[in-house]
């Protein structure tokens, strides 16, 4: 187990085996958790407690919404591969995440995929965005960051903001060819047994 020496809570477990493995769903229910979300230049977010209930405090995500972190996670990698010509083994990735309950879980799905594709990953644990953002921007080592958040929205919800090493989010038109790589590998079913 991996706790932060902050705040005493559980950053991650390199033994735990993500409950994916045991159930993976099918390319229909994949795509039933992505219709859900919204996809927007400032951010992708929808429910993801595994109930579908937007006030539930469980840390409980489906394992369709875990798919979908690791497909935003693979998207994001590829993307990243293409604006910035560098070899995934040079390219740094900052990831934190909000304290809402699932958080954790989906920072867990993004990150394996990431570190799958040979990227390196800085995981900050619970951060603002704010802060996230600017570490991304002054730490010169790193190239992008994957901030996982929901904003003023209840607690049930969870979403992702993408952003380069200038600390902020993607413009327009980087946001519009990440989403259309997000389109395209929800339609992949071979991807889902790769994440």
């Amino acid at each position: 187990m991996i706790y932060s020496d902050q705040s005493g809570l559980v950053v991650g477990d390199t033994r735990r085996i993500p409950s994916i493995i045991t159930g993976i769903p099918d390319l229909a229910e994949i795509r039933a958790a992505k219709d859900s979300m919204i996809i927007s230049a400032s951010g992708w977010r929808k429910v993801f407690a595994a109930s579908g209930d937007e006030e539930d405090v469980s840390e409980d995500v489906s394992p369709r919404d875990l798919i979908l972190a690791g497909i935003a996670g693979l998207n994001f990698g590829d993307f990243l591969l293409q604006s910035l010509s560098k070899a995934p083994e040079d390219t740094v990735v900052v990831v934190a995440c909000d304290s809402r309950p699932t958080g954790t879980l989906l920072a867990d799905a993004l990150i394996r995929v990431l570190l799958s594709r040979g990227f390196t990953v800085r995981f900050l644990f619970i951060a603002a965005a704010p802060e996230a953002m600017a570490y991304s921007r002054l730490d010169d080592s790193a190239d992008a960051f994957a901030y996982i958040y929901a904003s003023h929205n209840p607690i049930g919800h969870n979403g992702f903001k993408f952003g380069l090493s200038d600390g902020g989010v993607l413009s327009a038109d980087q946001a519009d060819r990440l989403g259309a790589f997000f389109q395209r590998y929800n339609k992949n079913e071979d991807l889902i047994g790769e994440i």
